[in-house]
């Protein structure tokens, strides 16, 4: 584009030098119509990459959603085939993938335990002081929840900063029930929900997120719990071998 700029320009100085023919008007819409044209195809090729993208997107979105399915829908014949393939590796490996599915499995079981209690929670309490959004804030506190500690703070924030508008009284009484819900789901319901899931002390459950937080940051929070599982799991099988 610039090249063909330059050369209409050099054109025009040329006729108007050499042959007294003055087109200036006719080569400026020439100029504007190639840097209008420059502009679309930009814009264009910009919108190409961003359905490229989104197509890419898309495609990746369906191969996971179809894997997910078949898992979903073979998961014991997928299982058999892990403990099959595992037993090739060592003999013990099998038994203990099954306690480790037995430990998962109750670790979501107590993470769907506590989506509930934070939704009607929350629920009741933004619907009580009035808040506009307690429907949405109870499914984002719901939601919070895999992350602990982290999460349900965020959340507790948002809530906060979205309730400007409620009356002062309201407003300190849903500041105050948000301290109260937080210390007491926190330190309280979410350690013994996990343990008595994962029958394990809820002093445990605290002790592996605070030690995750502390070496790992947030990943370490949120992974703290599995963790403790896949460890628990293994304990066990050790302690069944050697009784």
């Amino acid at each position: 584009s610039a090249l063909l700029i330059a050369a209409a320009q050099e054109i025009n100085i040329w006729l108007i030098i050499e042959h007294d023919v003055n087109l200036s008007p006719l080569f400026s819409s020439f100029i504007e119509g190639i840097r209008t044209l420059v502009d679309n195809l930009g814009i264009w090729q910009n919108a190409l990459t961003a359905l490229t993208d989104a197509l890419g997107y898309f495609t990746s979105g369906v191969i996971y959603l179809a894997i997910s399915l078949y898992m979903i829908a073979h998961i014991d014949e997928v299982k058999m085939q892990i403990k099959r393939l595992s037993r090739l590796i060592h003999p013990f490996l099998p038994s203990y993938l099954s306690s480790l599915d037995y430990y998962m499995l109750c670790f979501l079981k107590g993470v769907l335990v506590l989506m509930g209690i934070h939704l009607l929670e929350y629920g009741l309490m933004y619907f009580l002081v009035g808040h506009s959004y307690y429907k949405e804030l109870a499914v984002l506190n719901a939601l919070s929840v895999i992350i602990p500690y982290i999460g349900p703070l965020m959340s507790s924030l948002v809530g906060l900063l979205t309730g400007y508008d409620l009356p002062s009284l309201q407003f300190m009484v849903m500041l105050l029930l948000t301290l109260i819900l937080f210390l007491v789901d926190s330190y309280v319901i979410m350690p013994r929900v996990y343990s008595s899931n994962t029958n394990t002390k809820p002093i445990w459950i605290l002790c592996a997120i605070i030690i995750g937080t502390n070496l790992f940051g947030i990943t370490g929070m949120v992974f703290a719990v599995p963790l403790l599982m896949v460890g628990f799991a293994g304990l066990k099988k050790i302690v069944e071998r050697r009784t």
